[in-house]
């Protein structure tokens, strides 16, 4: 009965760490973003979870870590240097010997890495490939295995 107890509270546990780590960051404008390219290591490694925060442009100083818009991606890199008069920045990520071939321009930028949570991406990558329903037959049966184990504890 005490392990029944104990796997059930490590679950809570579990599952209210994840909601804390993906959700709450939305309620204080914080955005997370998968690191999904080799660019940032050794500082970020594919899988890792990074959170972004909205900052001033005149916040920014060279050596933040931002995350900017290009086209249709996402980037996370380095700022290497400040262009007041223009409102750019020059970004390079660290794994990179030059810096980016391109001026990042004040409106492209998300906001400045604030923490981040190294593997707990590939949760968000494998979720993005999964649809709807199945992750909600993956949940259903995670649920019922819990049921069965719970049972054949109880007898």
């Amino acid at each position: 009965m005490k392990k029944e107890g104990l796997n059930q509270g490590i679950l809570l546990l579990l599952l209210t760490l994840l909601t804390c780590c993906l959700l709450l960051p939305k309620l204080l404008h914080i955005t997370p973003f998968v690191v999904e390219s080799s660019s940032m290591t050794p500082t970020f490694s594919i899988g890792t979870l990074v959170y972004s925060q909205p900052i001033a442009f005149n916040e920014l100083k060279v050596g933040d870590v931002i995350t900017f818009k290009e086209g249709s991606n996402y980037l996370t890199h380095r700022v290497r240097q400040i262009n007041k008069k223009e409102q750019t920045l020059r970004t390079k990520g660290d794994a990179s010997l030059n810096d980016d071939l391109f001026a990042v321009p004040q409106r492209a930028i998300v906001g400045k890495i604030i923490f981040s949570l190294p593997y707990l991406g590939y949760l968000s990558l494998v979720a993005k490939k999964l649809s709807a329903t199945n992750i909600l037959s993956i949940l259903v049966l995670i649920s019922l295995i819990c049921l069965l184990t719970n049972k054949k504890t109880i007898q």
